[in-house]
């Protein structure tokens, strides 16, 4: 089948007022298979921030197992998303806040997975610190820089300061004494 155009849908939804949001769900479906076959049995994290729809990430989930997380924009999301009772959740993004993370830190308690990006030890200890003032164990997930320095050409993205092993196992270091925190993961980005 080939799919319809923006022509098509144009014309289909010429009378219906506007704002709106459709999604054709034979297209999605079709999506999701085609990510099924390109991930050949891997694992794979959806990003909400692609989605921004609880029913469509409900859908995805329960295409298949191998959808076995959610990769969420910030602390707030994560925690909206377990709400909706969605689980395994990692934040893609470092989180300062006090108050986002104590949130996380009731859904922990509540028995929700939700895994919060560290990229720094100054921040590793302000977790340790907020997990132990909640009285909870805090999984992290350590955001290793991946970009390629040339002569005159930085290809990547500047997204986390540790870009060597040495910080990387400063950052491991520090965690691993944090009796509030878990290391859950590694990602490289």
């Amino acid at each position: 089948m080939i799919p319809p155009t923006y022509a098509y849908y144009r014309g289909v939804f010429q009378h219906c007022p506007m704002p709106f949001a459709f999604v054709d769900l034979d297209l999605f479906d079709q999506n999701i298979e085609a990510i099924l076959a390109r991930a050949k049995g891997r694992k794979i994290c959806i990003a909400s921030k692609s989605i921004r729809c609880v029913a469509l990430i409900r859908r995805i989930l329960a295409a298949s197992p191998a959808f076995h997380s959610i990769m969420a924009y910030s602390a707030r999301e994560a925690v909206f998303l377990a709400e909706q009772g969605l689980d395994n959740i990692l934040v893609a993004y470092p989180v300062w806040g006090e108050a986002d993370t104590s949130n996380v830190c009731e859904a922990l308690r509540s028995g929700k997975h939700i895994t919060l990006m560290v990229d720094d030890s100054e921040h590793a200890m302000l977790l340790e610190r907020l997990g132990a003032e909640a009285g909870v164990i805090l999984p992290v997930c350590m955001d290793i820089d991946m970009s390629g320095r040339y002569p005159g050409i930085f290809f990547g993205v500047r997204r986390s300061p540790i870009s060597a092993p040495e910080q990387a196992l400063a950052l491991w270091e520090t965690i691993r004494t944090c009796p509030h925190l878990r290391l859950d993961g590694i990602m490289g980005y």
